[in-house]
This record gives C-alpha cells, sequence and structure tokens, in this order.
C-alpha cells in the first residue's frame, strides 16, 4: 500500500474507473428553482409575502448547491476507485473538494497482493478487505488531515468517501447511499474485480 498525488494514477491503465453518476443531479436544480418559483409564487398570490421570500430563498439555496455539484460532476476528478492490473486505486477526496489546492495524496493504492476479499456491506458499501500484515499507519494519517482541510474561501463539503475499519483492517467506500450513486453497479464492479482476485480468494457478499 502507497500514498500518491492524484495525477500520479495511470488512469489509462484502469480497466474499471468508478464515478459519482451524473443522471440525478441534473435534473435537481431544475426542481428546486421550479418548486420554489412556484411556492414563491404561490405565497405572493395569498399576500404572505414574508413567507415567499423565506420560501423562494430557501430552493435557490438547494439549487445553488446541486448546480455546485453538477460542475463537480462534470470535472475529470469526479471519480472514487479505479482498478488497473496490479491494484486498485481509491480516491479519499470528495469529488466535491476538487478546489482544494496543493500537492497532498489523496489517493491510496492497494496492489492486488494485499487485497484479501471484497465484500459489498448491506447492499449499499463497497469494503476491500485487506491482507494480514498491511501497514495502514500512513493511510490513517493522511485520512485525518484530510478532514481539517479547507476549500476556496474556507468551504469544504464534508463529504469522505473513504474510510479505515479495522478487524480485519478494511477499506470502506460508499456506493449507494442518500448522497451517493456510484456507476458501474456494486454487482458489476465485483464481476470486474473477481478475476483479479483469484478462485482462492473470491468475491464475498454480505447482504445482511
Amino acid at each position: 500500500m502507497n500514498l500518491l498525488v492524484e495525477s500520479d494514477v495511470p488512469a489509462e491503465q484502469c480497466f474499471l474507473i468508478a464515478r459519482q453518476s451524473k443522471k440525478l443531479t441534473h435534473v435537481l436544480p431544475w426542481v428546486f428553482a421550479v418548486v420554489g418559483i412556484g411556492g414563491g409564487a404561490l405565497a405572493i398570490a395569498e399576500a404572505v409575502i414574508p413567507m415567499a421570500v423565506m420560501w423562494t430563498g430557501l430552493f435557490a439555496l438547494f439549487a445553488l448547491s446541486t448546480s455546485a455539484m453538477c460542475r463537480a460532476e462534470r470535472r475529470p476528478t469526479n471519480w472514487l476507485l479505479a482498478a488497473a492490473p496490479d491494484g486498485v486505486y481509491a480516491k479519499f477526496r470528495s469529488y466535491l473538494n476538487w478546489g482544494i489546492v496543493g500537492v497532498d495524496p489523496t489517493v491510496v493504492f492497494v496492489p492486488w497482493s494485499e487485497v484479501a476479499a471484497v465484500r459489498v456491506e448491506l447492499g449499499q458499501r463497497l469494503s476491500l478487505e485487506l491482507a494480514p500484515g498491511v501497514d495502514t499507519r500512513e493511510l490513517a494519517s493522511a485520512l485525518g488531515a484530510e478532514r481539517e482541510r479547507k476549500g476556496p474561501r474556507g468551504h469544504t463539503w464534508l463529504q469522505y468517501p473513504v474510510s479505515l475499519g479495522d478487524g480485519p483492517p478494511r477499506l470502506t467506500l460508499p456506493w449507494r447511499t442518500s448522497y451517493d450513486h456510484i456507476v458501474p453497479s456494486l454487482d458489476d464492479t465485483c464481476e470486474a474485480l473477481r478475476p483479479r482476485l483469484g478462485d482462492a480468494l473470491g468475491v464475498r457478499s454480505d447482504q445482511q
């Protein structure tokens, strides 16, 4: 296991790149805008001006937030996991925080020899169980440092897509949650990874 800056990831060698889906958040800004304008117009028609201002402002804020998500999803920094012939790359900086400057490592590379198994947790998260003896101390330090970094003007999205667990040590990545819709699906991702793990290791699924 070793840490990399994102620019050192050989994307052209990867046979799988998983990223946040672009479909949902392309629609959300328009939904929020229509609902906000409609609600504001209704409140004005009922002569409830303070409510109209509050309603329209609230939904405008939601629309701006989802618009920022749309812009982030269109950037090449929108990816979570990449699999190559020699191992797997997981990016622990959220795609939403692309504006953070610096040359800090934001990607962890794990050779296939250090991956003991892949587990699907509750149909929502992908877990890479690490082989015994893999040293995760440097990664743990980098994950802690990432939580302290600030984006432009001090704004940072509080999304941290890689967590480090123990007993056995594992990397856990959110896939299908309230805030994440990663493509390809978990099933397709596991099928793509299966040949690299070997028959003795396999891919285990935990749906409970």
